[in-house]
């Protein structure tokens, strides 16, 4: 004991106090763990960044400083803290010795790590031990709980000692217990919590001569207990299911890149005779733990994606989580490719006719998302794709909003989006609004009637500083008054003078004129450029 209560002031001081710990249970001892933990998240997630920090200031610190890194030793940290409550919100748990010597050991080793200046080597080698340990905690959590159950059991088949009318019926119900103990280990939990409630029934069983009657109901009750699922059970049993009924077999993977962003690769693949994308999150190198958490934010958003059906919004048909190596999306295949490519395409001749049109079709398809609720947050010409008819889409929606998919479907500054398309908001208080995706939507406006890269050779940082003191790129020659104001006020420092979606759709949309002329440029494809500018010419 008197080791334990070392262990325990030892853990309280990497938290910067002096006191002196009387009692060393699983449970103090879990709290001094945690104290530990707040020491080691002041080094490694704020300290760390210091020296970046006194160079470029505090937002390159937080943009640009380890992300990746710094990101695993938070989650292993939040993981970390998760288990630590669950042994300290239960006594019987908290007592049992094997558990109590996991956490002593671990404490030492957050002790330890809290205390020292870590370089990269030393938080990978924190980061191994935080695992090793957790999984020995986790063993020795597990043993608690299957002796708990095991001795509900005994002491049922003691109350049950002669009583053989019903035995049959009762194996069944502790047959269930111990199913439910090894198929959810949550409900085990809720069912050790209300041991005493157990313990008193089987008192009063005893005191009334132990009828048989009343522990069958006691027993009943408890498995009933077993048998309920709380509301989050049931969410992520929904969500499960849908992920297995939206399960897509692919026939044929195209090995050549279709497109690569971050850490993702796109490639073109064949399901029911039809040419589809595939679009890969890479996985390698992460721990079980966190692809569970992507694979978790993969389910909430996929609830939502496929459901959402317009002419204007790429398609997302299903899924592929069967291979470990990757998390994979299936959309609909646009055979014009993305709007920035066409955009970057000296040859290509584009009309006033063909840029109103693609303005129009992404505000009625950003429009159709924010009905949906569904916020882009990384919109921009080169997530708009053409269809064959040269036809806008809007893609690359929905996973944005992933805390735990950012980092890998992302690249840039360690957020959602690219620096050049952010709103002044997003940047600088990391507020998110519809307003937001307006600003960007404005900018892809200007890469349409210019055709260029906005704030094309400044770095990010650049980029920052510029939009925060209100400038913005030079406006387009030859684009028309109208559309120009349209962009100016979606691009507005504030975001509440900025118009709505629906606004923007109304005011851009494109007649069936505008359309049949764009049907006539298509036609001229594979003529000379001669024949091509004339009759882009005629029809502007």
């Amino acid at each position: 004991m008197a080791e334990l209560v070392a262990v325990g002031a030892a853990c309280a001081l990497a938290k910067g106090a002096s006191k002196v710990v009387e009692a060393a249970t699983g449970k103090s001892i879990a709290t001094n763990c945690k104290s530990a933990i707040k020491g080691l998240r002041k080094w490694v997630l704020q300290k760390a960044g210091e020296k970046a920090g006194e160079k470029l200031g505090k937002k390159a610190e937080e943009y640009f400083f380890n992300k990746n890194e710094r990101d695993e030793f938070a989650d292993r940290l939040d993981s970390l803290e998760y288990l630590l409550d669950d042994v300290a919100s239960n006594s019987a748990m908290a007592a049992d010795p094997s558990v109590v010597a996991e956490l002593d050991e671990l404490c030492s080793v957050l002790k330890d790590a809290a205390r020292a200046k870590l370089d990269a080597d030393g938080r990978r080698a924190t980061l191994t031990n935080i695992d090793r340990h957790m999984n020995s905690l986790t063993v020795a959590i597990a043993a608690n709980t299957n002796k708990k159950v095991q001795d509900v059991g005994a002491n049922v088949e003691q109350l049950l000692d002669g009583k053989q009318g019903d035995r049959k019926e009762i194996a069944k119900v502790l047959a269930a217990v111990e199913a439910g103990a090894a198929r959810d280990k949550k409900i085990v939990a809720s069912v050790q919590r209300d041991s005493s409630k157990l313990d008193d029934l089987q008192a009063a069983a005893r005191r009334d001569g132990a009828k048989l009657d009343d522990l069958d109901a006691a027993v009943r009750e408890v498995a009933a207990g077993l048998g309920r699922k709380t509301k989050l059970e049931q969410r992520r049993e929904h969500k499960s299911a849908q992920m297995a009924r939206h399960e897509i077999k692919l026939g044929a993977i195209e090995m050549e890149l279709f497109a690569k962003g971050g850490n993702s690769k796109v490639h073109k693949a064949e399901y029911h005779g039809e040419t589809v994308v595939l679009k890969k999150i890479d996985q390698a190198g992460i721990t079980a733990a966190k692809r569970q958490k992507m694979l978790e934010s993969f389910k909430r958003e996929l609830a939502i994606m496929v459901l959402l059906m317009s002419p204007r919004t790429v398609r997302v048909l299903g899924v592929v989580t069967t291979d470990a190596r990757f998390l994979g999306l299936v959309m609909e295949y646009c055979a014009g490719g993305a709007l920035r490519h066409r955009l970057d395409d000296e040859g290509a001749v584009i009309t006033s006719h063909q840029r109103r049109t693609w303005v129009s079709d992404v505000a009625v398809g950003m429009e159709y998302l924010h009905s949906q609720g569904v916020e882009h947050r990384d919109l921009k010409a080169l997530n708009v794709l053409l269809t064959g008819d040269d036809r806008g889409k809007v893609s690359d929606f929905g996973l944005s909003k992933c805390e735990e998919l950012k980092t890998a479907a992302t690249s840039t500054l360690g957020q959602a989006g690219t620096p050049a398309f952010m709103a002044p908001e997003f940047l600088d208080e990391n507020v998110f609004s519809e307003a937001s995706d307006v600003y960007s939507f404005a900018i892809v406006m200007w890469e349409i009637w210019s055709r260029q890269v906005p704030w094309s050779g400044l770095r990010p940082m650049q980029i920052m500083k510029k939009v925060d003191k209100g400038e913005r790129p030079p406006i387009p020659a030859g684009m028309p008054a109208e559309l120009r104001e349209l962009m100016v006020r979606a691009w507005a420092h504030d975001a509440a003078e900025r118009p709505t979606f629906g606004e923007l759709a109304a005011k851009l949309k494109v007649s069936t004129i505008d359309l049949s002329k764009l049907a006539l440029v298509r036609t001229l494809e594979g003529h000379s450029d001669h024949v091509r500018r004339t009759a882009s010419t005629v029809l502007s």
